[in-house]
């Protein structure tokens, strides 16, 4: 008799198995690396093709849902990040900052889009997001003043969530 495989601890949902027809259709199992730490995760659809953590997921498509009943919408444009996607935006961001520095311009205030190092964003553990903010390097600062942001920093911690101070579109489980 075969033996069974065993089912990681983080595909038990709500007291039951996920089954392999909604891993293979709806939750794409991948690999978190964050603070130093490998595990199995399952990701899920939150819109616009991004991925967040299945928990995670569920929480940002209610607070989405909420927030379009009073004509906000949340649109993600970054979500979960694999370790080398999250290398790849590290080493790109690293080689603008040096491209400007030799150039002589100051780059003294440039962390933008600030992007950590991998193992160090929580979007490679999948609990963090970026909504769609629709404006150049220059007007981010005014996204402070809009809509989206104010109904976020209104309601986004009744969901889990907080953003992050100097990133008002990048909103995670830790604020990080």
């Amino acid at each position: 008799m075969p033996r069974r495989a065993k089912i990681p601890k983080q595909w038990v949902v709500a007291g039951g198995v996920v089954g392999l027809f909604l891993v293979s259709r709806v939750l794409r199992p991948a690999v978190a690396l964050h603070d130093r730490k490998i595990r199995p995760i399952l990701l899920l659809r939150v819109g616009g093709g991004q991925l967040m953590s299945f928990p995670w997921a569920l929480r940002f498509k209610a607070m989405q849902r909420a927030a379009a009943k009073e004509g906000i919408r949340l649109n993600p444009v970054s979500g979960y990040r694999g370790p080398f996607t999250q290398a790849r935006l590290y080493l790109k961001a690293v080689a603008t900052a040096t491209k400007l520095k030799l150039e002589g311009k100051d780059i003294s205030g440039l962390t933008y889009p600030p992007t950590a190092p991998p193992g160090k964003s929580n979007h490679g553990a999948g609990d963090a997001l970026d909504i769609d903010v629709r404006m150049t390097h220059d007007q981010f600062l005014a996204w402070k003043k809009t809509p989206e942001f104010l109904w976020l920093r209104k309601n986004a911690t009744r969901f889990g969530f907080r953003a992050l101070p100097s990133e008002a579109w990048h909103i995670s489980s830790t604020g990080r």
